[in-house]
């Protein structure tokens, strides 16, 4: 529907579609969290993050050249075709990962998961993290193309390289450092520590001078949101019961899809009318808040923390 879309109605219609459609990251995260130990649960979150973060890498990429050199169609045409391709895949190889004893009947819409996520007190901050930190990410990432060309006069070019580099930098740090740091730190710390640092990065993108520095604070960015995703993700599932845990990844998804919704309009609204240094200090502030909210993270919730730390 969207390589032939012929209206806007129609590519409206194709996006909707395929955000229905779209839950395979909540599905790929329940799908490890029923098929791994405590111990290994976060190193494979990572390495799930990685090989996502190289999919966006490589994706727009595929697209560009397919676009370019085989018509307009083309990205929409390959994108059905990998998305079938990996449905064949995952229908041929991947069993069954839910115990019979571990299912539970649907209950409806995604709501009440998040309402109950909100109300249970070892979930309630990681569960405000999930939904405020996609918000002021996304809100840096939709002001930063301003920025730049206004500040440093890039162009697409220059934007692509650096995207490339964060994507590249985030992929790597998600199935390499973490991997190192996980057993060592523990998610918790990894998870307030990266939260920080986070903050501190989008807070100094203002007062880059120069290209190289806005790339410096660009990099560290990505690390420390390269190790909070895989650490987030591994704590909710340790958190949740085994009959909830794809219910409660779900839930969290949820609320990171609502924060990246709003998170351009807020900070790009703020960009608009008060200028570069307002937008990313207001984003900076809205990850502190973030940060705020890893402070109240269980140390070792039902005792399965201790066995994460301890691997390796």
């Amino acid at each position: 529907l969207f390589a032939f879309a012929g209206s806007y109605w129609a590519l409206f219609a194709s996006r909707v579609i395929g955000g229905f459609a779209g839950g395979n990251i909540s599905a790929a995260q329940a799908y490890i969290a029923d098929s791994t130990s405590a111990a290994d649960r976060s190193r494979a979150m990572g390495l799930l993050g990685a090989a996502f973060g190289l999919g966006f890498v490589i994706g727009p990429a595929i697209g560009g050249g397919a676009g370019q050199y085989l018509g307009s169609a083309a990205p929409g045409l390959v994108a059905a075709g990998l998305s079938l391709l990996n449905f064949v895949s995952a229908w041929a190889i991947l069993p069954e990962s839910l115990h019979p004893d571990h299912r539970t009947e649907r209950r409806g819409l995604g709501f009440e998961a998040i309402a109950q996520g909100l109300a249970d007190r070892r979930l309630r901050p990681l569960m405000l993290v999930w939904g405020i930190f996609p918000f002021a990410f996304a809100g840096y990432t939709a002001a930063l193309p301003y920025h730049a060309a206004a500040a440093f006069g890039w162009q697409q070019k220059d934007l692509a390289l650096f995207f490339i580099v964060f994507g590249i930098t985030g992929a790597l740090t998600q199935g390499l450092v973490f991997r190192g740091l996980a057993p060592r730190v523990g998610e918790r710390w990894l998870v307030i520590l990266g939260t920080a640092g986070v903050a501190v990065a989008i807070g100094a993108v203002p007062f880059a001078h120069t290209s190289l520095v806005l790339y410096a604070a660009t990099v560290a960015l990505a690390l420390c949101q390269g190790v909070v995703s895989p650490a987030a993700s591994g704590l909710v599932s340790v958190y949740a019961s085994p009959t909830e845990q794809g219910t409660t990844l779900g839930a969290a998804q949820a609320l990171g899809a609502l924060g990246r919704t709003l998170g351009p309009e807020a900070i790009g609204g703020a960009y608009d009318a008060a200028g570069a240094r307002a937008a990313f200090l207001a984003a900076a502030g809205v990850m502190l808040l973030a940060w705020l909210a890893t402070l109240g993270l269980e140390k070792e919730p039902g005792g399965q923390m201790l066995a994460v730390r301890g691997d390796g």
